[in-house]
């Protein structure tokens, strides 16, 4: 559509990055939905849409649930029926590359129609810390199986230490559980990242 979802810096430097990301998802069929962030706000936005023979129609933008914002990682895979839609992205307090921002991963479990989002089920994980460019988290993950709704997520402690978190949903309970496991993946060398 006319919204180009791109990665872009800002010429004064890094403190001023932006690194948007989108992610699209299978409604049914005919019809999908999109999850994405604008450059031109850093403001999180859905759209969703249908395809019938080779047209393919998009519905209005609209603001996420919640209004989240600086949100990152950004993945999203069908729930167990028509409509359903597990959603697994990261939340900043300041925009990628800002020290001092801190980050929360977030997996939902939606219920999706035309230009409408319920969330219902939801579960974030404490926060991963302060740090600046190239320390906040980078990448998640949704998957569903069997009644559960999985998150996983990259991230890098102000330390440095590379780690894998995940949180899961169980959509039929209820039960919600964040931070459950932490994968140590390795140790700082050097001064890079």
């Amino acid at each position: 559509d006319t919204e180009t979802v791109t990665t872009s810096y800002d010429t004064s430097g890094n403190n001023t990055a932006t690194v948007p990301g989108a992610s699209v998802c299978r409604l049914s069929d005919t019809t999908f939905i999109v999850f994405y962030v604008r450059s031109s706000d850093n403001n999180f936005y859905f759209r969703t849409g249908s395809i019938s023979g080779s047209t393919i129609t998009m519905d209005t933008e609209t603001v996420y649930t919640g209004s989240p914002t600086f949100v990152f990682g950004i993945d999203a895979c069908p729930g167990e029926e028509d409509g359903k839609v597990v959603l697994a992205y990261q939340d900043g307090t300041q925009e990628l590359g800002s020290s001092g921002g801190t980050w929360v991963q977030v997996l939902s479990y939606l219920t999706c129609t035309t230009n409408s989002v319920t969330v219902t089920y939801t579960v974030s994980s404490s926060t991963y810390g302060t740090g600046g460019f190239n320390v906040q988290p980078f990448w998640s993950v949704a998957s569903y199986t069997q009644g559960m709704a999985y998150g996983l997520f990259s991230t890098q402690t102000s330390g440095g230490v590379r780690l894998i978190k995940y949180s899961y949903i169980d959509v039929n309970g209820g039960l919600t559980g964040a931070d459950v496991k932490t994968v140590h993946l390795e140790l700082p060398t050097g001064s890079g990242t």
